[in-house]
């Protein structure tokens, strides 16, 4: 034992281990990458603290406040983020929130009476969708940025089942997006247009990539297949969202279809660990 640890009677080990966290906890934004993983890696290392400082010696040459001092604000780190992990659950409840309720519609769907097809504008749809999910994207920090051009445009539908495939697919966007520059919020662009006979409603986010085969082989769209990057940084999902909303936008004439390609033009598609444009096009035809 070096002559300094002798002096403060403590163990090599645990001298160790508290310079460790002591550069960890002054670099921690980058010893962990990935912000989710941030808070329950502080809260062990606070907890880890706070066992090492209640076996360290305490005599006249480590006084007891020094010890009491590092306790109180790795308590406090602690509680900080025990806060965060509980404000992530209510993130993840309201993820959840949504999930249920369109696992339940879409079971129930053959059960239930057929609702009858009502003449709506187009654009108070993706209105309501948006609405419906803004608590979300607000847990999730994910901005909105809509843009309607197809004013006056109507559709026949279902407007509950219409309604549920649109925040299906806004819900999907939200939840794979990625903040696209350090401090600055990632967000879905939600834009709405006509052509000919058809109106349909682009939402594209900067995010979690699809690749290409899951694309090319509509796997994407097969009942409970969640793709293999879909559970990037532990995201949940039931893999009926786009399913149900392609079902829902053909029962009604129309169709869903998924894009999906690297950021940066400077990428191949066989990149996983990039950044992804995907955009998910739902159109059904116009009523006259």
């Amino acid at each position: 034992m070096e002559p300094e640890l002798e002096k403060y009677a403590v163990p090599q080990k645990s001298w160790d281990e508290l310079r460790w966290m002591l550069r960890f906890l002054r670099d921690y934004k980058h010893q962990v990458e990935l912000e989710e993983f941030r808070a329950p890696s502080l809260r062990d290392s606070s907890r880890k603290t706070i066992e090492l400082c209640d076996t360290l010696q305490q005599g006249d040459t480590l006084p007891p406040e020094v010890v009491s001092q590092v306790v109180h604000s790795a308590r406090e780190v602690e509680r900080t983020t025990c806060l965060c992990a509980l404000r992530q659950a209510e993130a993840e409840a309201i993820a959840m929130d949504h999930q249920v309720r369109a696992f339940r519609d879409y079971v129930m769907e053959g059960a239930r009476p057929k609702e009858p097809r009502a003449v709506v504008p187009f654009w108070d749809l993706v209105s309501q969708a948006m609405d419906n999910l803004r608590e979300f994207a607000h847990s999730k920090g994910v901005d909105f940025r809509p843009r309607n051009e197809a004013w006056g445009v109507r559709v026949e539908v279902s407007e509950r089942d219409v309604l549920r495939a649109l925040a299906n697919i806004l819900h999907n966007a939200v939840k794979y997006s990625w903040s696209r520059e350090r401090g600055q919020l990632p967000w879905v662009t939600i834009r709405a247009y006509a052509q000919e006979t058809r109106v349909a409603v682009e939402l594209e986010n900067w995010g979690v990539p699809i690749p290409k085969d899951e694309l090319e082989m509509d796997l994407i769209f097969q009942i409970g297949y969640r793709g293999r990057l879909s559970s990037d940084r532990g995201r949940l999902g039931t893999g009926i969202g786009l399913t149900d909303a392609r079902n829902t936008a053909r029962a009604h004439g129309g169709d869903v279809t998924v894009r999906s390609r690297p950021a940066r033009r400077d990428e191949s598609f066989d990149t996983t660990t990039a950044p992804y444009i995907t955009t998910v096009t739902l159109w059904l035809p116009v009523h006259p």
